[in-house]
């Protein structure tokens, strides 16, 4: 499959990543400042609560509950069967489930109360509480409201096993594929334009060495240092963070690695569309800058406006880190994230097919 020289060149690859400090600090020390300051701030806590709601009542009482409870700015309303948003708290993406009985809205006056079922999450006592809190006060101005018309409205609790799932858990993920975004494309572009533009791409054509094999090696130094940089992180986020892995730790290495895959494609791609290394930052931070704000590195893309979030969703970051939080915070596996997997397929397919005819040995004129 490689040359005989390929050991050769891939030995070189490896030695000159480590002696491009550029290289070396956005790809392991720039993504451990970010862990650093997003995990020790904790800038996540005060995140939204998550109210699972199931109406099996649907009238305009009950969708006029739900809606009090939506309006509600520290609380995020999520609608499903009762099934559904069961296991959902369970797996910890919801703090708090209610359920809305058919006879709400519909009980003739001094009727006995009506009563709703809300489950807790026995994980996230706190998170529960709160949520247990506005929708009680919401229904308690419901029963006012009807205080001469019954029926008024009541809530029993009931607690389920769940998980809870802290921000760094959900951080982590984003770093490791933030930084594996930094590394395919500016370590990878910046090499590959300085030894372009220095002739020496042109001259090593002239040898008996297989371009083939200069660009495997490439690639495979790349992915090397990648899977070096997860296990750091990893190791950082357990050691520091107290980090939760639910999930398969070897899957997760593996659909990192996979996922570097078309970054790295893309810094062929900008290697390419560079006339110089001056320009590989400019046409590299347009590529990544949004990528790094909008596919939900730091925070959830449920804070993006409506249009953004459904574009972002198709990036190939945005598909790397879901599947990488699925596996480590809901502790899926590769089967679960096929979805995901397969939108990082797609991308890789349309970056290769770009690099391989953008990028070319000789200096752009």
């Amino acid at each position: 499959m490689f040359g005989k020289g390929f050991p050769q060149l891939l030995s070189i690859s490896l030695k000159s990543y480590y002696r491009n400090r550029q290289a070396v600090f956005f790809g392991f020390f720039f993504p451990l400042v970010f862990m650093g300051i997003f995990g020790l701030l904790n800038f996540g806590g005060g995140g939204k609560l998550d109210i699972g709601i199931v109406d099996q009542a649907h009238n305009a009482t009950s969708q006029a509950y739900v809606q009090a409870i939506g309006s509600v700015k520290a609380v995020t309303v999520h609608a499903g069967s009762e099934s559904a948003e069961k296991a959902q708290l369970q797996a910890g993406r919801r703090d708090l489930v209610l359920v809305i009985p058919s006879a709400f809205g519909q009980g003739a006056a001094q009727a006995p109360p009506v009563t709703m079922t809300a489950y807790l999450n026995k994980a996230n006592p706190s998170a529960s509480g709160t949520a247990e809190i506005i929708a009680e006060k919401v229904a308690t101005g419901f029963s006012f409201q009807a205080a001469h018309v019954q029926p008024a409205y009541s809530i029993q609790t009931r607690e389920l096993a769940g998980h809870t799932t802290t921000y760094t858990d959900t951080l982590i993920p984003g770093i490791i594929g933030f930084s594996i975004m930094q590394t395919g494309i500016f370590s990878l572009a910046f090499g590959l334009v300085r030894l372009r533009d220095a002739g020496v791409l042109r001259r090593l054509l002239a040898t008996p060495m297989r371009i083939t094999d200069f660009m495997a090696a490439q690639v495979v130094s790349r992915l090397m240092m990648g899977v070096i940089q997860i296990l750091l992180l990893l190791g950082v986020g357990f050691a520091l963070f107290h980090f939760n892995m639910k999930g398969n730790l070897l899957q997760f290495v593996l659909v990192a690695t996979f996922g570097s895959t078309v970054f790295i494609a893309l810094g062929f791609i900008i290697a390419g569309a560079s006339k110089n290394e001056d320009s590989v930052p400019a046409i590299a931070n347009i590529a990544t800058i949004p990528m790094m704000f909008t596919s939900g590195v730091f925070f959830s893309r449920d804070v993006l406006p409506g249009w953004l979030a459904t574009v972002s969703s198709f990036f190939p970051l945005t598909y790397l880190i879901d599947s990488l939080r699925n596996i480590s915070v809901q502790g899926q596996n590769i089967i679960d994230v096929r979805v995901e997997i397969l939108g990082i397929t797609v991308w890789l397919a349309i970056t290769v097919f770009l690099a391989t005819r953008l990028f070319k040995p000789e200096a752009r004129s």
